[in-house]
C-alpha cells in the first residue's frame, strides 16, 4: 500500500480532471489541484480528511433531485465501481457545479482493494450551454420575421447570457 502512494500521487496530480484519493478507513489521503478548483478549497491540505467530514466542504450534492450520501463513495472501498453520474454541488462558498463524477476501487497485487479514487469533471459550463441552446430553440420555434425573432428571442437570451461565465 505504502509502496503505491507515491504513484498514485502521481497520477491524480497529472489528471485534468478533480480526482481524490480515499484510503481504506474512508480518509481522503490525496486531492490533486482540479479537485481544489472543483471543490472551492483553499490548498490540497484542506481535502485531506475523512470522507464523512466532506459535508463541511460540500454542503449540498445532488443526483437529480435526491440528495447524494457522501457514504456511497464507501462503496468503492467493498471493490464496487460507482457508475458515472451527473451531480450538482454546493460549496460551503456557496458555488454552484454540475460534475459528472465516478469513484473506482484500486487494488494491490494481490487483489486487495487499497485505495479508491473519486474522478470528478466540471461540466457546468457544457450544461449552462445546453440549457441555453434550449432556450434559444424553444424561443425560436414558430417565429417568422427577424422581427419577431428578435421580439421573442431578447428575454431569453438576457438573462441567460447573464448566467454563462464571462469566458464561455
Amino acid at each position: 500500500m505504502d509502496r503505491m502512494m507515491p504513484f498514485l500521487c502521481r497520477i491524480i496530480a497529472a489528471m485534468s480532471e478533480a480526482g481524490l484519493v480515499i484510503d481504506t478507513k474512508g480518509t481522503v489521503v490525496d486531492v490533486n489541484e482540479a479537485a481544489v478548483r472543483l471543490l472551492d478549497l483553499p490548498d490540497r491540505a484542506a481535502g485531506l480528511r475523512p470522507i464523512d467530514e466532506y459535508g463541511q466542504l460540500i454542503s449540498q450534492w445532488k443526483i437529480g433531485d435526491e440528495a447524494f450520501a457522501l457514504s456511497e463513495l464507501g462503496r468503492s472501498l467493498k471493490g464496487e465501481t460507482v457508475p458515472r453520474q451527473v451531480a450538482t454541488i454546493t460549496t460551503a462558498a456557496r458555488a454552484v457545479h454540475i460534475m459528472e463524477f465516478t469513484a473506482t476501487p484500486i487494488h494491490d497485487e494481490g487483489g486487495r482493494v487499497i485505495f479508491a479514487m473519486l474522478e470528478a469533471s466540471d461540466i457546468t459550463r457544457q450544461q449552462r450551454a445546453y440549457v441555453y441552446d434550449q432556450r434559444v430553440a424553444c424561443a425560436a420555434k414558430g417565429t417568422s420575421t427577424a422581427l419577431e425573432l428578435d421580439r421573442w428571442l431578447g428575454p431569453v437570451l438576457d438573462p441567460t447570457t447573464q448566467a454563462l461565465p464571462s469566458d464561455a
